[in-house]
């Protein structure tokens, strides 16, 4: 799914940073009531500027509309992840996806898919329609030392923080 998310007319250095804070303040997504990536919005959020104006075009590999009828995107990826022992598991991974600011690509891809579902599907909800994001790392396959698990990480967005994101990017709510 190709898209194009508007970043607005007025120019605003601090968008990103913006956008950051509403991910610290408004997504629940781990186990501790604090964003599953809650510290690296923290850090994000001090970064002065970046998404001034203008728009941010990309393609969605896969939006797929699950039983439940939410919509989940799901990322492939081919980063090669160094280590011998186990290199896709849960907490290495993790730590490759914040290096190579996939949560904010996650972010910003919930976004155009709730903007594209806000205009498309009737009796839109984020609430019961937005499903999160998934990381799939192709080379996991074939890796002999892999688990069951391996290579492959969500993120279930707080469908709130995912709205204010999009408002802190320049949309009307």
């Amino acid at each position: 799914m190709r898209f194009v998310l508007a970043l607005g007319n007025n120019q605003f250095e601090e968008r990103l940073a913006a956008m950051a804070r509403v991910l610290v303040t408004h997504d629940r997504s781990s186990s501790d009531g604090r964003g599953q990536f809650h510290d690296y919005f923290r850090r994000l959020s001090q970064v002065p500027e970046g998404l001034n104006q203008g728009f941010l075009v990309g393609s969605l590999d896969l939006v797929a509309r699950r039983s439940d009828n939410r919509y989940v995107i799901v990322d492939y990826k081919t980063d090669q992840l160094p280590g011998d022992d186990r290199p896709f598991a849960d907490d290495k991974l993790f730590a490759s996806m914040e290096h190579e600011h996939y949560p904010l690509q996650a972010v910003l891809y919930s976004v155009a898919l709730h903007r594209h579902l806000r205009q498309s599907l009737r009796g839109y909800d984020p609430s019961e329609h937005l499903g999160g994001v998934g990381y799939y790392y192709l080379r996991v396959a074939g890796d002999p030392f892999a688990q069951a698990g391996d290579g492959f990480a969500t993120w279930r967005i707080s469908p709130e923080a995912v709205v204010a994101a999009s408002i802190a990017l320049a949309d009307v709510p």
